[in-house]
C-alpha cells in the first residue's frame, strides 16, 4: 500500500510544474492562430504558382470570335465613317467655342437673333480674311512646295547639324507639310476647278454650321445628361469639375491665341522687314506654332531662319538670336500669366496631342487635338483638385484644406482608453 502511494505520489503535480504547464498551454494556445495563418499563407501561395492547362472549351472560342468581330466592325464602321466623325467633333469644338459668346449676346437678345449675328460676323471675317490673303497664301504655298524641302535637303547634308536633322526626319516632315499647305490652300487652275473646290468647301461648312448650331442649343444638355448617368457621387464630383475645366481650357485657348496671332504678326513683319519671301505663309507658320508653351517662339523662328540662311547665315543668325531673346520674356513672364489665369498645360502634353492630331488630320486635326487635350486636362486637374484630400472621397464642392484638417484632429485630447 505504501508502495502504491508512493508511485502515485511521484506523479502528483507540484506547483512548479502546474506553472510551466499552465505557461506551455499559453504560448501554444497564443501561437496557434499565427501558425495556422501562416500553414494558410504557404498553401495558398503554392496553390497560386501551381501552373494550370489552358482550356478552350466552345463557350470561351465562341465570346473569343465574338469580340474579334466586335472590335473589326467597329473598325470598319469607324473608318467608313471617319469624313462624317470629323464633322461632329469639328461642330462640337466650334459650339464649345461659340457657346460663351452666344450666351452673351443672348442677354439682350433672342438666341438665334445672337446666332444668326455670330454667323453673320464670322462669315464677313473669313471673307474678309481669304480675299486678303487666300490668294497670297495659295502662291505662296506653292512656291513654299517647290522651293523649301530642296533647301531643307540641301542643308540636311551639311555638318554639323545634317545628321541631326536626318535623325529627325526633318526633310520627311517638310514635304508633308509642303503638300498639306498646298492641298488646302489650292482653289484649282481653272474656273470649274475653282467652282468644284470652293462648292465642296462651302457644303462642308454648311453641314458643320448645322450640327453646331444644333450642339449650341442641345450641347449643354446632353452633357447634363450624360453626367447623370454615372453613380450618384461620381457625378457630383465630375459635374462641378466639367464646368470649372471648360471656362479654364477657355480661357487658356483665348489667351494662347492671342499669344500666337502676336507671333504670328511678328513674323510677317520681320520677313517683310528682311525681304525674305513669302512672308504671309511664314506668319501663318509662326502663329500656328506659338501655340506651343515654352518653345513655341523658337518653333515660330524655324522657318523664317530656314529662309534667311538662303540669302545668307548672318540673317538667319540674328533671327535665331532674337527668337531665343524673345522665347526667354516669354516662359518667364507671358506663359507664367497664362496659367495663372487658366491652368497648367505643359509642354509635353501640347507637344503630344498636337503631333497626334497633325499626324491624323494635318493642320485641321492640329488644332482639334489642342482644344480636346485642353478640356481633357483641365478635367484631370480639377478633379484631382476635388479629390478625397479636398471635399471628401467623391464630393464636389471647395472642400476643406487638409492641413488645416489634420491640425486641428492633432490638438484634439485623446479619447480615454475605455470610451
Amino acid at each position: 500500500m505504501g508502495a502504491h502511494y508512493e508511485r502515485s505520489g511521484a506523479h502528483r503535480s507540484t506547483p512548479a510544474s502546474s506553472e510551466r504547464g499552465g505557461r506551455a498551454r499559453r504560448i501554444a494556445a497564443i501561437d496557434e492562430p499565427d501558425l495556422n495563418a501562416a500553414t494558410d499563407r504557404a498553401g495558398s501561395e503554392r496553390a497560386a504558382v501551381v501552373p494550370r492547362p489552358l482550356s478552350v472549351t466552345p463557350s470561351s472560342l465562341f465570346r473569343a470570335i465574338v469580340v474579334i468581330g466586335v472590335v473589326a466592325l467597329v473598325a470598319v464602321i469607324g473608318a467608313r465613317a471617319a469624313e462624317p466623325v470629323m464633322w461632329f467633333v469639328e461642330a462640337a469644338v466650334v459650339a464649345g467655342l461659340a457657346g460663351p459668346l452666344v450666351h452673351r449676346l443672348a442677354r439682350h437678345m433672342p438666341t438665334w437673333v445672337a446666332v444668326l449675328a455670330l454667323t453673320g460676323a464670322a462669315i464677313a471675317v473669313v471673307a474678309a480674311l481669304g480675299a486678303a490673303a487666300f490668294g497670297e497664301l495659295h502662291g505662296e504655298a506653292e512656291r513654299f512646295r517647290d522651293n523649301v524641302p530642296s533647301a531643307v535637303r540641301q542643308l540636311q547634308e551639311d555638318q554639323p547639324f545634317g545628321g541631326l536633322m536626318a535623325d529627325l526626319k526633318v526633310s520627311q516632315q517638310i514635304d508633308r507639310l509642303a503638300d498639306d499647305l498646298s492641298e488646302r490652300f489650292d482653289i484649282g487652275k481653272d474656273l470649274p476647278g475653282v467652282a468644284t473646290a470652293l462648292g465642296g468647301r462651302v457644303s462642308t461648312g454648311f453641314i458643320i454650321w448645322i450640327l453646331s448650331v444644333m450642339l449650341v442649343f442641345a450641347g449643354p444638355g446632353m452633357v447634363r445628361a450624360t453626367v447623370r448617368v454615372l453613380p450618384e457621387r461620381t457625378a457630383s464630383r465630375v459635374g462641378p469639375a466639367l464646368d470649372a475645366a471648360y471656362r479654364d481650357s477657355l480661357r487658356y485657348l483665348g489667351l494662347t491665341t492671342v499669344r500666337a496671332g502676336a507671333v504670328g504678326v511678328g513674323g510677317f513683319v520681320a520677313a517683310s522687314v528682311l525681304g525674305i519671301d513669302m512672308p504671309v505663309l511664314l506668319g501663318t507658320l509662326a502663329a500656328i506654332a506659338a501655340v506651343t508653351p515654352y518653345v513655341g517662339v523658337l518653333f515660330a523662328a524655324l522657318p523664317l531662319a530656314l529662309m534667311a540662311a538662303l540669302n545668307g547665315p548672318a540673317e538667319s543668325v540674328a533671327i535665331v538670336v532674337v527668337a531665343v531673346a524673345a522665347q526667354t520674356v516669354d516662359s518667364v513672364v507671358v506663359q507664367p500669366r497664362i496659367h495663372s489665369r487658366s491652368f497648367t498645360f505643359g509642354l509635353f502634353p501640347t507637344l503630344v496631342v498636337t503631333i497626334v492630331g497633325f499626324g491624323l488630320y494635318g493642320v485641321t486635326g492640329l488644332f482639334l487635338g489642342l482644344v480636346a487635350g485642353t478640356l481633357v486636362l483641365a478635367l484631370l486637374q480639377r478633379l484631382d483638385e476635388d479629390g478625397p484630400g479636398a471635399g471628401g472621397p467623391w464630393t464636389s464642392g471647395t472642400g476643406a484644406d487638409a492641413g488645416a484638417v489634420l491640425r486641428a484632429g492633432s490638438d484634439e485630447e485623446p479619447a480615454p482608453a475605455g470610451s
